[in-house]
């Protein structure tokens, strides 16, 4: 079967949502995917394909770094950006990067994310950056500062923004389980 008769299943990320699924023709433009997920496309709505991971290669000694994580232009086809997947990952946001700061103990890193990139991607990052190679860091979680929200792993950071600001701020802390 050629790319373009097959079908793939799309997740649709947007922001304070959950994601909606939607399976399309392989050939259909990111435009109609939108659309079929009931998004409305908007000349400041960015789409970006798949998940970034690209801040695990960052540097220990850069503070402050930014992925390159680019959206995608919505009149591509579908296929031209699932190659042989059968699944793709698309994250609807106005942000194009989403400033995070992740406080442990008395420091805190900082590091511009991708909208597609997973609370696993950030936190295997945030214990890289503060050197946690212990076993027990395994351990560790993040929070959202001030709050008791403790995000599961593989929730997008693009999904968690919300009113306007394009930050988010996480404490790096030990997962406290309640066993009843």
């Amino acid at each position: 079967m050629s790319s373009e008769h097959r079908e793939i299943e799309v997740f649709v990320h947007r922001e304070g949502a959950v994601p909606k699924t939607v399976r399309v023709p392989a050939e259909t433009p990111l435009a109609e995917v939108l659309a079929k997920a009931s998004i409305d496309h908007h000349p400041d709505l960015l789409v970006f394909v798949g998940e970034s991971v690209e801040a695990l290669e960052e540097a220990l000694e850069i503070e402050e770094g930014e992925d390159t994580h680019e959206p995608v232009p919505v009149d591509h086809p579908l296929h031209h950006h699932a190659g042989h997947h059968r699944s793709l990952h698309l994250h609807c946001h106005r942000c194009r990067r989403i400033a995070v700061g992740v406080n442990y103990h008395a420091k805190t890193k900082h590091h511009r994310f991708s909208p597609a990139t997973t609370i696993e991607t950030v936190k295997v990052w945030a214990r890289k950056k503060f050197h946690l190679h212990d076993p027990d860091d395994d351990r560790l979680v993040l929070k959202v500062c001030q709050t008791d929200d403790q995000p599961r792993s593989e929730v997008h950071l693009g999904e968690l923004v919300k009113g306007g600001a394009c930050t988010l701020c996480f404490d790096l802390v030990p997962d406290v389980k309640v066993e009843g």
